[in-house]
C-alpha cells in the first residue's frame, strides 16, 4: 500500500501506538519506515554535559522503542529531530522521501496541555500542512497484535472535504481487498449518496448508510458498526471557518477507537485514485 511511511513519534504511549500501527501497515509489504523522533533541546541554563547525557537517554529510548515495537529486523530508520520545529520538519521529511503516509499517535492534548506535560503530537498541524495522508492510531494500538482491514467508513456529506477523502478512501478499500461504506448526516440524501455509490469505477462491495444527529458521535460509532477503519477529509485552517478545536474531524482523529486516516487540503491525490472516482 506504502513504500515508505514516516512516523512522526515522541517517548510516550502515542508514539508506541503509532509505531504499531506504521509496522501493521508496513507488514506484507516492501515499506520502508523513517521514525521522526521529536526531542526538545535541554534548558539554555543547563550544564552542556547534562544537555547532551539527556539527549543521548532519549535517542536511546526511541531505538529501544522501535526494536520493542517494531522488531530489531524492521526495515526501520531513525531519525532524531533535536530542537527542530515540529511538525513542519516531518513534513519536510516526507516531501523529499516522497512518503506516502505520516503516522502518528492519538493524542487529546491541547496545546497548554502538551507544554505542561511534555509529549504528544499536535494533530491538526500535523494534517493540515501534510504533503500525503496522516494515518491515526488509536489509544492501544501498540496492543493489537494486527490490523484487520474489512470495511472502510468515510462521511459522504457533498463537502470539499469528504469530496478530498473519497478517493483516498477507495484506494485504501481496493488495497486491502474491503468494503467501503459512504457515510451520509442527513436521511434526506441518501439517494443522492447512492447515486455516488453506483458512480465509482470500483470491484469493492459499497454500502451507503444515513444517520441523523451529531456527525462526529456518529462517525466515532461506525467503529462499533463493523468499520475498521475512518478516513476523514480535513479542512485547511487558513480558510474563513477555521478549525475550532470542537470541529467534527478534529473530534474523530482524538477520539476515535480505530485507525483514522486524515486527508490534509495540501495531500496530493494521485493519478490513479483520481480516475478511478467517477463522481468528484
Amino acid at each position: 500500500m506504502y513504500s515508505r511511511i514516516v512516523v512522526a513519534y515522541t517517548v510516550t504511549g502515542e508514539g508506541r501506538d503509532a509505531l504499531a500501527l506504521a509496522g501493521q501497515l508496513a507488514t506484507g509489504e516492501d515499506a520502508r519506515i523513517i521514525v521522526a523522533h521529536a526531542i526538545a533541546s535541554p534548558p539554555a541554563d543547563r550544564p552542556r554535559r547534562g544537555a547532551l547525557a539527556d539527549v543521548r537517554t532519549r535517542v536511546a529510548l526511541g531505538r529501544d522503542a522501535i526494536a520493542e515495537v517494531l522488531g530489531l529486523d524492521a526495515p526501520a530508520v531513525y531519525r532524531p529531530l533535536v530542537d527542530r520545529p515540529y511538525p513542519s520538519t516531518v513534513h519536510t521529511l516526507a516531501r523529499r522521501l516522497d512518503a506516502g503516509l505520516i503516522v502518528a499517535g492519538q493524542s487529546r492534548l491541547g496545546p497548554i496541555a502538551r507544554a505542561l506535560v511534555g509529549g504528544g503530537v499536535p494533530i491538526e498541524p500535523l494534517v493540515a500542512g501534510a504533503p500525503c495522508p496522516v494515518a491515526i492510531a488509536p489509544a492501544g494500538q501498540q496492543f493489537r497484535t494486527d490490523l484487520p482491514l474489512g470495511r472502510i467508513a468515510v462521511p459522504c456529506d457533498g463537502s470539499v472535504e469528504s469530496e478530498r477523502a473519497l478517493p483516498f478512501a477507495l484506494a485504501i478499500a481496493e488495497d486491502a481487498g474491503c468494503a467501503l461504506r459512504l457515510v451520509a448526516f442527513d436521511r434526506a440524501e441518501r439517494a443522492a449518496v447512492e447515486a455516488i455509490a453506483e458512480r465509482l469505477d470500483t470491484t469493492v462491495p459499497v454500502e451507503v448508510v444515513a444517520l441523523h444527529g451529531d456527525p462526529a458521535r456518529n462517525l466515532l460509532g461506525q467503529h462499533g458498526e463493523g468499520a475498521d477503519a475512518i478516513v476523514v477529509g480535513c479542512p485547511d485552517p487558513s480558510t474563513a471557518d477555521g478549525v475550532p478545536g470542537g470541529a467534527m474531524w478534529s473530534r474523530v482523529l482524538r477520539h476515535a477507537t480505530c485507525p483514522v486516516w486524515a486527508i490534509g487540503p495540501r495531500a496530493a491525490t494521485s493519478v490513479r485514485t483520481r480516475s478511478r472516482i467517477a463522481a468528484a
